[in-house]
């Protein structure tokens, strides 16, 4: 059994984005892209996309799970790394000020995924 890791631990010290720290995890268990890919039931292209920061981080949830569980992280760090990632992209602050009706799909994960981190840290 592959010993868990925390995002603060190797791999993730010389990863300096959610895509690196995905990529030395995958390779860290031996998996190839298209074996996660397929365990997370996305395509193995969005995967590369996500790795080499091409596309910004899962915003669903369930993906985000997945993932963590596949490769054997704490899924609350997986999901704070997601997060913060979108927010220094995206500027998710802007979206919290719009009437949540008027979001996207997207938007309206993206503030369920820090709604849910901040319950999670109370």
């Amino acid at each position: 059994m592959i010993e868990s890791m925390t995002l603060d631990q190797e791999p993730e010290e010389k990863a300096k984005t959610f895509g690196q720290f995905i990529q030395k995890q995958r390779e860290a268990c031996s998996l190839s892209r298209l074996d996660v890919a397929r365990k997370i039931n996305v395509d193995h292209q969005t995967l590369w996309s996500i790795e080499n920061s091409v596309r910004l981080p899962f915003a669903k949830q369930e993906t985000l799970l997945a993932l963590a569980n596949v490769l054997n992280v704490p899924k609350e760090s997986l999901i704070q790394k997601a997060i913060s990632e979108r927010v220094k992209r995206k500027k998710v602050t802007n979206y919290i000020k719009i009437d949540v009706n008027d979001l996207s799909q997207t938007k309206r994960q993206v503030i369920t995924m820090i709604k849910m981190l901040i319950i999670g840290m109370s």
